[in-house]
């Protein structure tokens, strides 16, 4: 979700360096709310059409776009979960 709201509302903030990222968007955000607020629908839209419905950690790998990096989902939260336990 927070990488979908990176792509949808901040792809276009420009950004000369990283130490000017608050004020450009602060700026950004200001100056484009109407645009802002249609891509919050659109948010909206994915998170319920797509998101929602997943009935698997596959689906849902597959839907946000991780199943080309993690083939095997289920697989991976086990590796991850038993390196803590």
């Amino acid at each position: 979700l927070i990488d979908a709201i990176y792509n949808n509302h901040f792809k276009k903030v420009p950004v000369t360096s990283e130490e000017h990222w608050p004020t450009s968007l602060a700026d950004y955000i200001r100056h484009n709310d109407e645009s802002l607020t249609k891509c919050s629908e659109r948010l909206m839209s994915i998170y319920t059409d797509e998101l929602l419905p997943c009935a698997s950690l596959e689906e849902f790998f597959d839907v946000v776009g991780l199943l080309g990096d993690i083939p095997d989902p289920s697989g991976f939260i086990a590796e991850t979960l038993s390196a803590y336990a």
